[in-house]
This record gives structure tokens, C-alpha cells and sequence, in this order.
């Protein structure tokens, strides 16, 4: 009998704890679920090979082609296979307030102000991309001066309202930590 009495004090004391603790958490919203899944989605792609033009893991990827399958196979959300196109969409983000998820923008070479690279912000000041011909899906820094110097801007393509349209799979990250 005094164990039980233990027992239940001990559980008594675990679910007043428990409880607590429950509501000390703080509720990941849709867009973090969505975000994280986007992040997680091109991060599996890293090797595959460049390719111009190419929009999947079996053809390879340009840097749209990525961006565009990240978005149509983590949220089914699709985007048009054009990093100038792509720049038109969602909504100004200051380069500053960068949340995994986000679109970064460049115009690399000296012709035209038109954007012609794109790559999906992870966190930490990196993002994932398929650079070049001869290259293949990567992580690159921000911070590095080739990148800083044909940074154009960033997009918030992520928000609650459409992430809700989106499917999140259920291996999706929901613990809203930063990557």
C-alpha cells in the first residue's frame, strides 16, 4: 500500500510538472513547420550534379530548377523555373531578418540588372544552391565576398496562410530549433 501511495504521489508530481512544462513550450506555427521542411528537402539534395536547365535529382539541377523542385516536392507549391520569375514572388525580406526557408537572390556577371542565381537560405548565414556548370548542389556562406558582392536580395515565400495550402509531411522538423 505505501508504494502505491509513492506511486501516485510520484505521478501526481509528474503530471503538475508535466503540465508545466507543456505550457512553457511554445507552439511551432505552420510557416516554421513548412520552413523546415523546405531546409530539410535541399539539404538531402547536396551532390547532386549541376545541370542547365535541369529541375530533378535524376537530371541534375541549375540553380531554379532547385529551388523550384525544393518547393514542388516539400510543400507542393509550384514555383516558375526562372530565378528573375521567382524573384517576383512573396514578399521583401531584409537581409537581416533571414529565416531558414527564404529565397536569396544574385546578379552575377556585368550584363543586364536581371537575376540570374537563386538559392534557398538554411540558417547560420549559409544557403544551399547548385552553383555552376561542373559543380554540384552545395552549402555556401553568405558572408563570403563573392556572394556579398552579387547579392540582389532575399523573398519570404513562407507564410502561415500558404503554408497551409501546402501538405507538411509528417517527418517534417517540428521542433522550430534553429538549423
Amino acid at each position: 500500500m505505501r508504494h502505491i501511495v509513492k506511486l501516485t504521489g510520484f505521478l501526481t508530481i509528474l503530471m503538475i510538472f508535466g503540465c508545466a512544462w507543456a505550457q512553457d513550450v511554445t507552439p511551432v506555427s505552420i510557416a516554421d513547420r513548412a520552413s523546415s521542411a523546405v531546409v530539410m528537402e535541399a539539404l538531402s539534395l547536396i551532390g547532386t550534379p549541376y545541370r542547365y536547365a535541369g529541375d530533378s535529382p535524376e537530371a541534375g539541377f541549375d540553380c531554379s530548377g532547385f529551388v523550384s523542385f525544393v518547393f514542388q516536392d516539400a510543400l507542393d507549391r509550384h514555383l516558375p523555373h526562372s530565378a528573375d520569375e521567382i524573384f517576383h514572388a512573396g514578399s521583401k525580406v531584409h537581409r537581416d531578418e533571414l529565416r531558414a526557408g527564404d529565397v536569396l537572390f544574385f546578379h552575377i556577371g556585368h550584363h543586364g540588372h536581371k537575376i540570374n542565381h537563386v538559392a534557398l537560405y538554411i540558417g547560420d548565414g549559409q544557403f544551399v544552391h547548385a552553383p555552376t556548370s561542373g559543380s554540384t548542389v552545395r552549402v555556401d556562406k553568405l558572408s563570403d565576398s563573392y556572394w556579398q558582392r552579387y547579392y540582389r536580395g532575399a523573398r519570404r515565400l513562407i507564410n502561415d496562410q500558404v503554408a497551409l495550402l501546402a501538405p507538411i509531411s509528417s517527418d517534417a522538423v517540428t521542433t522550430g530549433a534553429s538549423l
